[in-house]
């Protein structure tokens, strides 16, 4: 499913990118 895989390469995404941040940055962005 094309919808599946997108999301899933958007999650790995942001997983990637929530590396590069501080801890206080990452909890911000899963608030909003």
């Amino acid at each position: 499913d094309l919808l599946k895989w997108c999301q899933r390469i958007m999650d790995q995404g942001t997983r990637i990118y929530g590396l590069t941040l501080s801890d206080s940055q990452l909890k911000h962005i899963y608030q909003e």
